[in-house]
């Protein structure tokens, strides 16, 4: 009888283990992996010169990999604990939609765009040093870039591209509705203990790679070039 029920001990034990094996491979595929979906916009950025928002992005990809990874496994990645990650995590995922906004005010002169970038850069990082778990000092510097980008159009009282040009309206709508989506994903994934293998927040990194894609190919002043014939 004792070595029966220690045969069962053992079993049930073995099998919870690899339950909880396979769920961590099915995590990490799932939050980590999913990161992979922003590297055709990362591309896009290269092919348009905008090589600061390149890095934004690859640098958005590898550290939100390293964060979920490092909390995934319950470990430290590169001798970083999920906490630093989280932290460098949100300095990135910021700085990606503040890169959209400028991208989307087409601004005609590149040192609007570069005074703007680094203006942000320091403005984001100082807020995450800040206070990185207070909502005010993440929604507070994007909120400053899309008023940015409102102001731009009414001071100059012009539409941009992405209105008046039907096939980059496309594209707007089709990065609008994804992105859309993708906020969905996001809040009903904010609850860790409802979101069974993190997959709704999977999601989020999923459908923002998808959208920003479609953003960054909208042909705001001709940076977008023609494929040859």
């Amino acid at each position: 009888a004792t070595v029966s029920v220690l045969y069962w001990q053992f079993f049930l034990t073995k099998m919870k283990a690899d339950v909880e094996g396979n769920e961590m491979i099915a995590m990490l595929v799932l939050v980590v992996a999913t990161n992979l979906a922003s590297l055709p916009c990362v591309y896009k950025c290269w092919e348009h010169e905008c090589y600061f928002e390149m890095w934004v992005g690859l640098g958005t990809v590898v550290v939100s990999m390293m964060y979920h990874g490092a909390e995934t496994v319950g470990g430290d990645v590169m001798g970083m604990n999920d906490g630093k990650w989280h932290r460098l995590d949100n300095v990135f995922a910021i700085m990606s939609f503040v890169s959209l906004m400028l991208w989307l005010m087409d601004n005609r002169n590149r040192k609007h765009d570069e005074f703007l970038r680094w203006f942000f850069f320091v403005l984001v990082t100082w807020a995450q040093e800040r206070g990185p778990w207070i909502l005010y000092y993440t929604i507070m510097p994007i909120t400053l870039a899309f008023s940015l980008l409102v102001l731009r159009y009414l001071t100059t009282l012009t539409l941009p591209i992405y209105f008046t040009d039907p096939t980059e309206r496309i594209k707007f709508l089709k990065g609008l509705c994804l992105l859309a989506l993708a906020i969905y994903f996001f809040a009903i994934g904010l609850d860790e203990r409802k979101d069974y293998l993190r997959w709704h927040h999977g999601m989020w990194h999923f459908f923002c790679g998808l959208s920003f894609y479609q953003f960054f190919n909208i042909n705001v002043h001709g940076r977008v070039k023609a494929k040859p014939e």
